[in-house]
């Protein structure tokens, strides 16, 4: 009889806090929060990336770090190699050749939104820093953000917010300051 009397104490236990918990329901802790956070489709570390176009190579891209999201592509610690290419009617160049070293880019289509430090080369001999700016990589113009130096066959210059055209090879900004190279 113990044996059957120690069941029933069980089971009335159970049921003692099942009552208990129906009608007083322990406290919610708070409400979970979701992630927002978004995650890649692609992560690659160390990596080198072509696009290659009618057998030809139009950009080499080479980094530290990418991610690639559902709206965008981001790179860390990135040199890119535009080769010019896909310049409409006009024939391919060397002078077309251009080189970009960035901290931190972001890529939208034909677009690239460059951070932490911006280091820009093409072929004809120009080139400039800058912090930041954006690139469009399909009318190959930039239009940086903050200082810059630019130097090129003609002299050294510096000012604020830069905006090259490097289809026309024209630099425009905001307080240009520079030393023009006279040949004697």
């Amino acid at each position: 009889m113990k044996s059957s009397l120690k069941i029933y104490v069980f089971f009335l236990c159970i049921l003692a806090f099942s009552i208990f918990f129906v009608l007083r329901p322990p406290e919610k802790r708070g409400e979970i929060k979701k992630n927002s956070e978004e995650i890649a489709t692609l992560e690659l570390q160390n990596f080198a990336l072509y696009s290659i176009k009618d057998k030809k190579p139009q950009l080499l891209v080479i980094g530290s770090k990418a991610y690639r999201f559902d709206n965008r592509e981001e790179f860390v610690d990135l040199f890119l190699a535009n080769f010019g290419l896909h310049r409409g009617d006009k024939p391919f160049s060397q002078k077309d050749i251009e080189y970009f070293r960035v901290g931190k880019a972001i890529k939208k289509k034909d677009k690239y939104q460059f951070s932490n430090g911006i280091d820009y080369l093409n072929e004809s001999g120009m080139s400039f820093v800058t912090q930041k700016g954006d690139y469009d990589s399909e009318k190959k113009q930039f239009k940086g953000v903050g200082d810059f130096e630019l130097k090129n066959d003609q002299g050294k210059f510096w000012g604020e917010d830069l905006y090259f055209d490097g289809i026309n090879s024209q630099a425009q900004a905001s307080l240009p300051r520079g030393m023009i190279w006279l040949e004697q």
